[in-house]
This record gives C-alpha cells, structure tokens and sequence, in this order.
C-alpha cells in the first residue's frame, strides 16, 4: 500500500509499452507491512525493489528477511558486490534503496532501511533522509 509501490505498479508500469507489458508478469511480492513493522505482507506487482535477500544471500536464516523471499532465494545475476553496482552515465557509482527495514537497529527514535552502497556492498543504516537511487525488479 505504499507510495511507491502505488507508483510503480500504476504509473510507471501503465506508461510502458503495450509490447513490453504483455511480457512482464505479475507476481507476489512480500515485504514489511511498514512503520517499522516485522510483520511482513504479499502485494501482487508488474515492478517491485529488490529486497535485502534478493541481493545478498547471507541473511536467508535471519528473520524477517526469510519472510520476503516467495519460491526465489536470491536474484542469480546480482549476488556479488561487483555486480550490485550501479552507476549513471558518466560511470560514477551510486547507492539504491532496498525494500528490506533494518529490523534488528530500528527503534522509537530512528528508522533505518536496507540499501546497496556504491561499492556494491549492502548496509542497514540508511535513514529516509538518505538520498539513494532506486532500482527496480520486472519478471518476464
């Protein structure tokens, strides 16, 4: 129910092409339910983020990244850091968010969310004040 979930499966996937639609399935997503919440919930979506364990397969026995995971375990092309980075035309690197919340450092005063660094290494300590990239999911 979030924004950006809103955003991505309304918005940004009615605006791609009909030929590029009619390839991209709908899958279920689980993720946290949000505000700082353990408990995790399935969205069905065209385009979703990755999660933490979608990227970085060492935290699959940690609970409640076990819960994000449906039939897949990690995405195959993204499990090295070298390969998690991204970057803008000119070659700079950059960092992008996770869906995943840092369940083990949130607390009534700070919320910290899951995100991949320029260098391609994950982090739990950014807050929604971080300006990070985004980078999105599709399943053809």
């Amino acid at each position: 129910a979030s924004d950006l979930n809103k955003f991505l499966n309304n918005r940004l996937y009615s605006a791609l092409p009909d030929p590029i639609k009619l390839l991209v399935k709908q899958v279920s997503v689980k993720s946290s339910i949000g505000d700082k919440s353990l408990e995790t919930m399935t969205s069905e979506c065209y385009i979703n983020i990755p999660s933490l364990l979608d990227v970085d397969i060492s935290y699959k026995d940690t609970s409640p990244y076990n819960e994000e995971v449906n039939s897949k375990t990690v995405i195959s092309y993204i499990i090295d850091k070298e390969v998690r980075k991204r970057a803008f035309d000119n070659g700079e690197a950059y960092s992008y968010w996770l869906r995943s919340p840092n369940a083990t450092n949130n607390t009534n005063t700070s919320y910290y969310v899951w995100y991949v660094k320029a260098d391609g290494t994950t982090n739990g300590l950014g807050t929604p004040t971080t300006e990070n990239g985004v980078v999105i999911e599709m399943s053809f």
